[in-house]
């Protein structure tokens, strides 16, 4: 399925959500076209097509669903849906600041970030760990307290609703539901690969969206896999054209879902980028990486980065859901090539999980990287982030200082008040 969700409606609880009367998912609400047959979204309604719907349609509708209702919670008291999620986590418990960003998925800067942010807003305080001098306990403040408890009680009282209509039989199959659905997030909290991302390029345990076997790439978002296929670049191919023109052709000679799955894989570090049973790189790169291969440079330590910022660049192009994360982690790749790419690629496909390791690349070294990040800020970002993109409008660099004055300008706007 290439295009599960389109990323303003995978996103919308944040995306407009003070428009067109509050729809957080924006635009009536209708998945992509592997959705359902574009079903509509009512709220909290069955939906109108009484056809039975398969486990991944069912679990991405429901997921909707609870974000839905999560998102307009933290609309109506300003809290973006990475912060209601930390406010969660602290309910019942005070935490230290890699425990908190293994839950969350942010690095340390990213976290700290967040953190900051919260206690600037009197919901969260640190203090000294009792059995780690080194380390600090995040907890909520009285404020934080009272407000998480309303939180909790309106998305208690919503989530209750999506379910009033079930019948008694239904009420019991929603129970043992409830249990394998625990049973799913813990066994995902304890499995391989779950540790937040760090400044350093993507391992082959990172990958986390499929895995790689002798007969070619299986891709956890694929029913039932595809199988890895080479395809040589024509000999007469025009590798100056554009970017997107390439990838629309191997797209054409592969299928969309082939290219896209061998580019997170190479993006993640999965798959090397001269293996001969997956297509040239040259339909990424065009003549530069056509170059790259003959002279057999690309494992070079100056080089190696080139393969990635290709597949990031050609996600653009052909993009699938299952990306997001491996996106994500390419904002802390160890190149700033990579890290610029990838900030423009989450503004592109509006990527709100990761406005966090966003927020952290506005102090990147590279002004670059800090000018497409603040970018992407005026377009993923919320009210909380509004200081950050107003620090960078001091930028020494012109270029930064720009990206932050639109920013700031698309941020306002979006949000529809004044920050």
């Amino acid at each position: 399925m290439p295009h599960l969700l389109d990323p303003r409606q995978r996103h919308g609880y944040r995306i407009h959500r003070q428009r067109a009367g509050g729809d957080p998912l924006g635009e009536g609400g209708q998945f992509g076209d592997d959705i359902g047959d574009n079903r509509q979204l009512s709220d909290g309604q069955p939906l109108s097509d009484s056809r039975s719907l398969n486990t991944v349609d069912a679990l991405v509708q429901l997921s909707l669903l609870v974000q839905r209702v999560l998102a307009t919670t933290g609309a109506e008291h300003d809290l973006s849906m990475i912060r209601i999620r930390l406010l969660g986590i602290l309910r019942d418990r005070r935490a230290g600041m890699l425990e908190l960003g293994r839950h969350l998925g942010l690095d340390k800067s990213a976290m700290t970030g967040l953190v900051s942010r919260a206690e600037k807003r009197d919901l969260v305080e640190r203090s000294p760990s009792p059995h780690d001098g080194r380390a600090v306990l995040v907890s909520l403040t009285p404020h934080g307290r009272q407000l998480t408890d309303r939180c909790t009680a309106e998305i208690t009282s919503r989530v209750t609703e999506l379910t009033g209509h079930l019948t008694a039989g239904q009420r019991t199959q929603r129970t043992q539901l409830t249990r394998l659905a625990t049973a799913l997030v813990r066994g995902r909290e304890a499995g391989p690969g779950q540790a937040g991302p760090g400044r350093g390029r993507p391992g082959r345990a990172g990958a986390g969206r499929g895995r790689t076997t002798d007969t070619g790439t299986i891709s956890a978002h694929d029913n039932g896999g595809r199988k890895a296929m080479a395809l040589p670049i024509p000999a007469d191919a025009d590798l100056g054209q554009h970017p997107g023109a390439l990838v629309a052709q191997a797209c054409s000679r592969l299928g969309h879902g082939q290219v896209a799955d061998w580019c997170v894989g190479l993006l993640a570090g999965r798959l090397a980028p001269d293996d001969p049973e997956h297509p040239s790189l040259a339909w990424l790169g065009g003549a530069p990486a056509a170059a790259a291969l003959r002279r057999g440079r690309l494992t070079d330590p100056d080089q190696d980065h080139w393969p990635r910022v290709w597949a990031v660049r050609a996600l653009r192009y052909c993009w699938t859901p299952a990306a997001a994360p491996v996106v994500g982690r390419a904002l802390a790749d160890p190149s700033w090539r990579v890290r610029e790419t990838a900030a423009k690629l989450v503004a592109l496909r509006e990527l709100g999980e990761a406005v966090e390791l966003l927020a952290a690349l506005a102090d990147d070294e590279i002004p670059r990287v800090r000018a497409a990040a603040v970018r992407g800020l005026g377009v993923v970002g919320e009210g909380e982030h509004a200081p950050v993109v107003r620090a960078a409008l001091d930028d020494p660099f012109p270029g930064v200082a720009t990206a932050a004055e639109t920013a700031l300008a698309e941020l306002c706007h979006r949000l529809d008040r004044d920050l």
